[in-house]
């Protein structure tokens, strides 16, 4: 630290920490002069340390039932735990889209109800349907 008044830290493996304007910067220095230079606003410093609690929660767990795992196995058990954690959120995801579109469906429904009345509608509802998906089809 050359300027008294630096908040700049040294972390290790020539990592260096400073804050500024609310942010904390790190950079590289080789001892050419800092590279690599990194802004870390507080929304995203909060992400990366519940990102390293996670990481401790699930090593804790992974040692609690295998005390002698090698850190190849370990690493291997964690990526399978986020390949999963991944397929969870894109099932989710496929699971929304499908209500969603269920739901915009079911609201033309009721519009050409209200529309047409509950008089013999039905087919009436049915031809203004496919004429909208046919809209529809035909913009994609």
């Amino acid at each position: 630290m050359d300027n008294p008044t630096s908040l700049k830290t040294y972390l290790g493996d020539s990592v260096y920490a400073d804050y500024s304007g609310g942010m904390i910067e790190l950079t590289t220095d080789n001892g050419m002069g800092p590279s690599n230079q990194i802004w870390l606003e507080p929304s995203v410093l909060d992400a990366l340390i519940r990102y390293r609690k996670y990481l401790k929660d699930i090593v804790r767990e992974h040692l609690m039932a295998d005390p002698n795992i090698k850190i190849g196995a370990l690493e291997a058990r964690l990526k399978a735990s986020k390949d999963r954690e991944k397929e969870e959120i894109d099932l989710h995801a496929e699971v929304e889209k499908k209500y969603r579109e269920r739901a915009e469906q079911l609201a033309l429904e009721v519009e050409m109800l209200r529309r047409y009345g509950n008089k013999d509608c039905t087919a009436m509802a049915d031809d203004e349907l496919k004429r909208q998906a046919a809209m529809v089809d035909s913009k994609r």
